[in-house]
């Protein structure tokens, strides 16, 4: 019945994940997929309006199974991430129990599937699921192929099956190969490191190894600074997205993710991986390199985002798992005793004192357990509901009754948050976006420029979003709560230029989102500069559409 535990862990697992999972409330990122699996669905190509969005092709490609199969929604193009994560969570008791026991294992996946990292990740319809799961599956068969006894061919068959899980990962997602480094890491010291300490191994040997290797360093290096291999490469490193910038710096971004949800756990993460080593060194000394090396190099990357370190968070349960698998029965021992000493100083019956004492113990422990707000940050993700200091959820379907037809009466329509106004309204014309505007290709990036993946003109400056207020007699400019005063959307400065200029639109509190709208009156006329307008691809300047946007 081998079987019947990752089973358990599989099914539970998935059906954790997938509690509200057709919630209504998407995600920016999201929206790629979700537009781009449309277009696969109507064009054969992942289409979203007049561009196309291929990274990940091949989760868009799921996403449109996944919708075609079971409905356009988001609950269904969320599924596959949910499936991902539980069997990512289902391989990790396969591996862990294998390598560590059952208490470590069932410890592990407990941990890992009611952590909110777990449950952002799959209920997100983005690749980093599928990532996770490739990225795991990879490190186990390479740990697999370290540790296996022989025959030998059981080594290289497990090393071989590695490598497309490596290629799926990396080709998701390049911080893969931050990962990948832990992994190499570890390899390299647990096949070097007790060579290097074999009596039995002359000195000469390990001294012209150690120069051989030094050698061929010095000269990777050489070769990867002339070549400009190295300088591209930590030019990807230290890459950060405009609306990224604030935290490009910040190398204690992820410990105080982690300090926050895990104020017990986290600052205790050192001892643990000393005792999980001490007690089981190959699969805890695997955990602990993976983890840290993953953990210092995004913390020291230009990106930053929870989802970016998703591929190595179930490490760091992997590590508390084995540690506490390592100290249960001395810990049980310890409580035995501790109650044996409890009952007779309390000043009561013994048959009340042993409940009493039994009591508050068990106190004790939910207390150290729930001062770790992981659980609530995992229920309010759950249940959609919004913690204090973070932005309300956006909730465009609540807006469409009133922002639809106005949408569609409007002779332009100017969005900061692209995506959720294809995807609900099927339009925009404009984006005004600092951060998008930043992406634009180098020979695009000027006023109306072509965003790649939607193929519509984006703007960033007063000058052209005047020019289009100016120029059509009636339109709207859109978006959701979080993008007003916000540097990497609407600034302050274009919010303030927006209130002076158009009408506020009354849309319902609790979609969170805001319009404004202008009507110039039907005796307006469009002015000479206008005429360039029309040669950029837009909605002919003058042209009235007709509609009534009231």
């Amino acid at each position: 019945m081998s079987w019947l535990g990752p089973l358990l862990v599989l099914v539970a697992s998935a059906l954790f994940f997938a509690i509200n999972i057709n919630d209504g409330i998407g995600l920016h990122d999201e929206f790629y997929h979700l537009l781009a699996a449309r277009g696969v669905l109507e064009t054969g190509e992942p289409r979203i309006a007049e561009g196309a969005y291929t990274r990940g092709l091949l989760f868009t490609h799921i996403v449109a199974l996944a919708i075609d199969t079971f409905g356009d929604s988001l609950g269904a193009a969320r599924l596959p991430s949910v499936i991902f994560m539980a069997m990512t969570n289902a391989v990790l008791f396969v591996w862990i129990r294998r390598a560590a026991g059952p208490v470590a294992a069932w410890t592990t996946v407990i941990l890992f599937a009611l952590s909110p990292f777990a449950v952002l990740t799959a209920q997100y319809v983005r690749f980093y699921a599928l990532q996770t799961l490739a990225f795991t599956v990879f490190a186990w068969l390479v740990y697999e192929a370290a540790t296996l006894s022989p025959p030998t061919w059981r080594r290289w068959l497990c090393g071989l099956l590695s490598l497309p899980f490596l290629g799926l990962a990396a080709y998701l997602q390049p911080t893969t190969f931050l990962g990948l480094t832990g992994v190499a890491v570890w390899v390299s010291g647990f096949f070097a490191l007790p060579w290097l300490s074999d009596p039995d191994v002359p000195a000469p040997y390990k001294r012209n190894a150690f120069l051989a290797l030094l050698g061929a360093g010095i000269a990777a290096l050489v070769t990867g600074l002339s070549s400009g291999i190295l300088a591209d490469a930590w030019q990807a490193y230290r890459m950060t997205p405009y609306f990224n910038e604030p935290a490009r710096n910040d190398f204690w971004y992820y410990h105080l993710w982690y300090t926050l949800f895990y104020p017990s756990l986290w600052p205790a993460i050192g001892i643990l991986s000393l005792i999980a080593i001490a007690g089981r060194p190959r699969i805890a000394g695997f955990a602990v390199t993976v983890f840290a090396i993953s953990f210092i190099l995004n913390s020291l990357a230009g990106s930053k985002e929870l989802r970016y370190i998703a591929y190595a968070q179930a490490f760091m349960f992997v590590i508390a798992g084995i540690a506490f698998a390592v100290v249960l029965p001395g810990l049980m021992a310890f409580f035995r005793g501790l109650l044996q000493r409890l009952v007779p100083v309390l000043p009561m019956p013994p048959a009340i004192a042993s409940k009493l004492a039994t009591a508050a113990l068990v106190t004790a422990l939910l207390v150290l357990l729930l001062a770790n707000p992981f659980w609530l940050r995992t229920v309010t993700l759950l249940a959609d509901v919004t913690v204090p200091g973070e932005d309300p959820d956006t909730q465009m379907p609540l807006a469409a009754d009133i922002l639809g037809p106005a949408i569609d009466a409007a002779d332009i329509v100017i969005a900061a948050e692209e995506l959720q106004y294809l995807y609900y309204f099927g339009r925009f014309d404009v984006q005004f976006s600092p951060t998008k505007f930043a992406e634009l290709p180098e020979g695009q990036r000027h006023p109306f420029g072509r965003d790649v993946r939607t193929g519509l003109p984006v703007i960033e400056d007063l000058d052209s979003l005047g020019l289009l207020m100016d120029c059509y007699r009636t339109g709207i400019v859109s978006a959701p709560e979080r993008r007003w005063n916000n540097r990497a959307n609407l600034t302050k400065e274009a919010t303030g230029f927006i209130i002076e200029h158009a009408e506020p639109l009354a849309l319902p509190g609790a979609s969170h989102v805001r319009a404004y709208r202008w009507d110039h009156g039907p005796d307006w006329a469009p002015d000479g500069r206008c005429s360039a307008l029309g040669e950029l691809g837009l909605p002919p300047a003058g042209v009235d559409k007709g509609g009534d946007a009231s």
